[in-house]
């Protein structure tokens, strides 16, 4: 059962992706478990042989000294500070998007969390009734759109909990073989030790799409040719519930 969180950890992404791929792929696995390094992250049972699944995510990257997945981060910890402050001073229930100034500008965690949540809690009064209230351009240093939704209280119970999380603005990287290359020569660093506990063993590539980051789009090309130890080339779009075989080629 495919299972998608909107901002999940580690261990949740790589098996959200892991039964996204058994949902989607034709290879008839009959089971799986997890492993630890040196193993890959899952150890699947197909064909009677012990197959790996190494898991990994492909995204967008700026130049500099941040990558986008790192300004990512940054900003779902400063909506995650936002809203626990919100939570612990026992505010109301909020449908809370907050869209940054900058999809790709490094923020101070600390110092936008508090603007995000200051300035939502200065517009609360201002909320219409089963509305939400769009607020942008307001001067801020982080953020230049806030769009605050109250929820509803039904028999002195909030029918729903806290709900903060980004506005984007996405582009779409089509056809990043480089980058997608690049994370091949990352995990082919590994190859030998993920080989100690498997008799094969398939990379999986793969993306939520919930942002800028993991927009990509691959146009057909059959002919395309990546390199790596890998027996298998995979390429996920979580959301869209697409999955691509890729065509690899063993180096040796």
């Amino acid at each position: 059962m495919k299972i998608v969180y909107r901002d999940p950890n580690t261990e949740q992404k790589e098996v959200s992706h892991l039964l996204s791929f058994l949902d989607l792929t034709k290879y008839d696995v009959n089971g799986w478990i997890r492993s630890h390094p040196p193993c890959p992250d899952f150890l699947l049972d197909y064909n009677d042989k012990k197959v790996g699944l190494e898991i990994t995510s492909l995204m967008n990257e700026t130049d500099g000294d941040f990558s986008l997945a790192q300004i990512r981060a940054a900003q779902n910890k400063c909506i995650r500070k936002a809203r626990t402050r919100a939570e612990e001073n026992n505010v109301p229930p909020l449908e809370v998007k907050a869209g940054f100034t900058s999809p790709s500008r490094p923020i101070d965690v600390d110092s936008a969390s508090t603007e995000l949540y200051n300035y939502v809690i200065s517009k609360i009064d201002d909320i219409p009734k089963n509305k939400a209230l769009d607020c942008k351009n307001m001067g801020l240093e982080y953020f230049n759109w806030i769009r605050i939704r109250s929820h509803i209280l039904f028999n002195k119970v909030w029918l729903q909990l806290h709900d903060w999380s980004r506005l984007d603005v996405c582009f779409v990287n089509i056809n990043p073989y480089e980058l997608l290359q690049k994370r091949i020569d990352d995990k082919q660093k590994k190859i030998t030790g993920y080989l100690s506990c498997c008799e094969k063993c398939w990379l999986l590539i793969g993306v939520d799409e919930w942002t800028s980051p993991e927009a990509i789009k691959f146009t057909n090309n059959d002919s395309h040719v990546f390199y790596g130890d890998f027996d298998k080339l995979f390429f996920l779009q979580n959301i869209r519930g697409s999955l691509i075989e890729f065509n690899i080629l063993k180096s040796t």
